[in-house]
């Protein structure tokens, strides 16, 4: 028997989801709201080829979710969440990826009133050490009013686009001590297997607290049990005293632990996991409110890199003007200093959000973002970076059509030029 196809797992998925919520969910659900919202992209773009001509693309996206509820009862819904792509170009820049996908396509029952949760289909578990899609079962419990416990298993999405899903599968669960919204504390475990081969074992924890207005803070630890090492440590916090704001920052991965030794369809950066690196990032940001328009800020990060032994330091200052407000605008200038090219460099940034009305237009906008990056040496033959866009929209029909347009154009050493214009659709009903 041949391996299970993705496309056919994700259609299996769908029709299983839609024929159980149909025809197989109690009556009660006929009384449930049914949501739909369809967005189409084109895009239109330039891009280089290795003869170095220029090749014109014109893909067309369909980005559709259908949500099936009852908003104040709970129960039983269903979700679906999808796109689908077509070059009108017929160009071969997409050669090599897929053109459509199941992001998430799942039944779930949540007891009204709390208590017992649970989810079958795909879906993208966001959990403590856990951020994986996976398609199968999940399950969350309440054990009185200060613990709750999780656990998920199925098939490791991203492990099936190489070599099916055959002899895949994903499993783990959380065990977490709350006092409302106060504070919660997980322990975590995971394991991924892909073509009957150990791609990842984890352990960790995680931690988020909330106990004042004053403060509020978060962080994970995960452990590779395989390499016996810890893969990351991430802890963030925000302090708030009347108009200022300060936010502490530490990050440390390392790469031979966070990347696991599995096929390289599970991650674009896997091959990072060769290098023994360990990135070490610390610092924050600060705000001040002055007056209830003008907030000035800034910013701070230090970079170490062990097995580079190199180290980098970027601080910016920034200053915005009417944060959410109809009209809001902001500035920031930064420097990066570090030991190698890439990482030294003067960074410009503004952008602006408008708000507008209009007999064409409801709830109208306006936004511009301009970027210019500025190296101290030569990259490829170039010194400078800069991305520009500029985007509009608005209601076309109040509650029920939105159009926007967004114009981008890009060109750092890298690459030559980047020219794109994004038209997008949004149907809700």
């Amino acid at each position: 028997m041949g391996e299970i196809q993705p496309a056919r797992t994700c259609t299996r998925i769908i029709i299983t989801s839609i024929l159980i919520a149909f025809y197989v969910l109690p009556s009660s659900l006929k009384a449930a709201e049914l949501e739909l919202r369809s967005e189409t992209l084109l895009r239109a773009l330039e891009r280089d080829t290795t003869n170095g001509e220029d090749q014109f693309v014109l893909p067309i996206y369909e980005y559709l979710s259908i949500d099936y509820q009852d908003l104040e009862e709970g129960g039983v819904s269903l979700h679906l969440h999808g796109w689908a792509r077509k070059d009108l170009a017929d160009s071969d820049y997409f050669d090599e990826d897929g053109d459509g996908e199941l992001l998430y396509g799942y039944l779930q029952y949540a007891r009204p009133y709390g208590g017992f949760s649970a989810r079958l289909g795909r879906q993208h578990i966001f959990a403590g050490i856990t951020n994986e899609t996976v398609d199968g079962l999940h399950m969350a419990y309440d054990v009185g009013s200060y613990f709750t416990i999780s656990g998920f298993g199925g098939l490791p999405a991203e492990y099936s686009e190489d070599n099916g899903s055959g002899g895949d599968h994903i499993y783990g669960g959380r065990l977490a001590q709350h006092l409302g919204r106060a504070y919660q504390v997980g322990i975590g475990y995971e394991k991924i297997v892909d073509d009957t081969e150990d791609v990842s074992e984890t352990t960790g924890v995680d931690i988020t607290a909330d106990p004042s207005r004053h403060i509020s803070l978060s962080g994970v630890s995960a452990y590779n049990l395989d390499t016996e090492a810890w893969r990351e440590h991430r802890y963030a916090a925000d302090l708030r005293w009347g108009v200022l704001r300060v936010g502490p920052r530490y990050h440390q991965f390392n790469f031979a632990d966070y990347f696991s030794d599995g096929p390289e369809a599970g991650s674009l950066f896997r091959f990072l996991g060769e290098s023994d690196e360990t990135l070490t990032l610390y610092g924050g940001d600060a705000e001040v409110a002055l007056g209830t328009r003008l907030v000035l800020g800034a910013k701070v990060t230090q970079y170490h890199y062990d097995e580079r032994d190199e180290e980098a330091f970027y601080a910016a200052g920034l200053l915005t003007l009417g944060r959410f407000t109809a009209f809001e605008m902001g500035v920031e200038a930064g420097q990066m200093a570090g030991d190698s090219d890439d990482n030294r460099y003067r960074l410009y940034r503004g952008y602006l959000y408008w708000q507008v009305g209009g007999r064409v237009l409801t709830d109208g906008f306006i936004s511009a973002d301009a970027q210019l990056i500025d190296y101290e040496a030569e990259i490829y033959g170039e010194s400078q970076a800069q991305f520009y866009t500029l985007g509009l929209g608005g209601q076309v029909v109040p509650n029920l059509l939105t159009l926007k347009v967004a114009f981008n154009y890009a060109q750092d050493p890298y690459y030559d030029e980047d020219i794109s214009a994004i038209l997008s659709l949004i149907i809700e009903l």
